[in-house]
């Protein structure tokens, strides 16, 4: 139309500049200006440096300059907590780290643990005196049925008959007494049912007297105020010495429950305890969106706010599971994604080695971490693309 007369190439249309293109590994291509040569240079780009404090805490094994570089920028307070709570793992080790974490507050009886033999002697001096405070003396006689029932059963040796006379009398104490002489399991047992079918639903001591009798924790770990965790996590740790995997899953279910009710560092506990790294992914991913959003706020440009978002991620992530005395293996979807991303991010500026690294702890089943591995490869120049066009593989990478 009468418009095309006024369209005009623009003024470099005639001599184009020289082309230029971005290579794998954040390298880019230049033809030089004389058109003979090409320039291959590797450019800085914000949010993009290469980043040694992590290639170097993976190779020393010490993240206490990562850990202090993070405590100096951290995002928020949720985030400071965590840094800190890095802090401290890799001060005290896990092991104590756990101890002091999970014992009770301002605890006299954990100091008993490790108790000097003084301490002892004092529980058996009070068990002696106990002993010897009773002296039968002077004149009885038995009076009334019910005692004259129950003592021909005791002195006929009935102890079954004499059990069943206390029980129906409502005599709980003296039935426990006269079972806890006999050898009889299944009559222990019997007068054991018999308290808690009284006093079960009456008294929570009774209710915890219960769990720990039956050694079961079902119910302290599902039904005691959260405000009392750490007696819930302290009889999953005594009830399953040697049955970790029963000991970690109930560890889990409390975690999931102080979660639920808010108490997010606690479960971020109790996932360390029980071996989780899947857990406490769960909670850090649902958190990554929010993090972003206060790094946008600096500032910074989309581009730089996430990929500094993902790298606080995985350095925070790395450092976790380096102190976590469970399986190692991710398995969480949304993880791996995160993780194939900062991948992409760290072999764009070069680093090779870490993105090797970290693909390394990724499941090697996985599609897309065969993808990235055949790339990354290639790109290293520690293998030729495959020559074949049947055999090379196409990356449908989700970033």
């Amino acid at each position: 139309g009468a418009m095309g007369s006024h369209l005009q190439a623009p003024t470099w249309y005639g001599e184009p500049s020289p082309a230029a293109h971005w290579a794998f590994g954040g390298k880019l291509v230049q033809i030089t200006p004389d058109g003979k040569g090409v320039s291959i240079t590797n450019p800085k780009i914000s949010g993009l440096e290469s980043n040694t404090t992590l290639s170097e805490a993976l190779k020393t094994k010490d993240f206490k300059p990562l850990i202090n570089q993070r405590l100096v920028k951290v995002i928020d307070d949720v985030n400071e907590e965590d840094w800190n709570m890095l802090e401290k793992l890799s001060m005290d080790g896990t092991e104590e780290f756990l101890k002091e974490a999970l014992a009770f507050d301002n605890d006299e009886s954990d100091a008993q643990d490790d108790a000097n033999n003084e301490k002892e002697d004092d529980g058996e001096e009070f068990f002696q005196q106990i002993e010897t405070n009773f002296q039968p003396e002077g004149d009885f006689s038995l009076s009334g049925n019910i005692e004259q029932t129950i003592s021909k059963n005791l002195v006929s040796g009935n102890i079954k008959s004499a059990v069943k006379n206390s029980l129906e009398n409502d005599l709980m104490m003296e039935a426990m007494v006269i079972a806890l002489d006999s050898n009889n399991e299944r009559l222990k047992e019997s007068v054991k049912n018999a308290y808690f079918a009284k006093y079960g639903s009456k008294s929570s001591l009774s209710r915890i007297l219960y769990s720990i009798s039956k050694r079961e924790v079902d119910d302290l770990v599902e039904n005691l105020d959260v405000s009392q965790w750490k007696f819930i996590s302290k009889a999953i740790q005594n009830l399953y010495p040697n049955d970790i995997a029963q000991r970690n899953e109930m560890m889990i279910k409390l975690g999931d429950r102080m979660k639920e009710n808010g108490h997010r560092q606690d479960s971020l506990t109790l996932y360390l305890a029980a071996g989780s790294l899947d857990k406490v992914a769960s909670i850090w991913l649902s958190e990554f969106p929010d993090l972003e959003d206060k790094l946008k706020k600096d500032n910074k440009t989309i581009y730089e706010a996430h990929s500094e978002c993902m790298t606080e991620f995985i350095e925070r992530f790395t450092v976790f599971s380096n102190f976590i005395n469970g399986s190692s293996t991710i398995n969480n979807e949304q993880l791996i994604a995160k993780f194939l991303e900062f991948i992409n991010l760290t072999t764009s500026t070069g680093n090779f080695e870490l993105a090797t690294e970290f693909l390394n702890s990724l499941p090697s089943d996985n599609e897309e971490v065969k993808t990235e591995k055949a790339r990354v490869l290639i790109a290293s120049g520690k293998s030729l693309p495959a020559q074949n066009p049947a055999t090379a593989t196409t990356s449908k990478a989700k970033y």
